[in-house]
């Protein structure tokens, strides 16, 4: 379903290996720590994805992409506008 641009991107940030052993990231003694960052990492890469094909495909891309990046808070985008 994923992908191989978005496959390599997970596999290159490390994301992949962090979801397959997770660890105390926050250091309370919770083995799986890590996994609300890590999927979070991998929302915010879905919604890279998708603003990047509205905004490429739609016929007001850039409002598009920016609705999207909007809706999910990617890299700040909420307090941005």
């Amino acid at each position: 379903m994923l992908n191989d641009r978005l496959k390599r991107q997970i596999y290159s940030s490390g994301l992949y290996d962090c979801l397959c052993d997770p660890y105390d990231k926050h250091n309370t003694g919770d083995q799986y720590g890590s996994i609300m960052d890590d999927l979070d990492r991998f929302a915010q890469m879905i919604a890279e994805e998708c603003a990047s094909i509205a905004y490429n495909t739609a016929k007001d891309g850039d409002a598009a992409a920016q609705a999207i990046l909007y809706e999910f808070d990617v890299d700040g985008a909420r307090s941005q506008k």
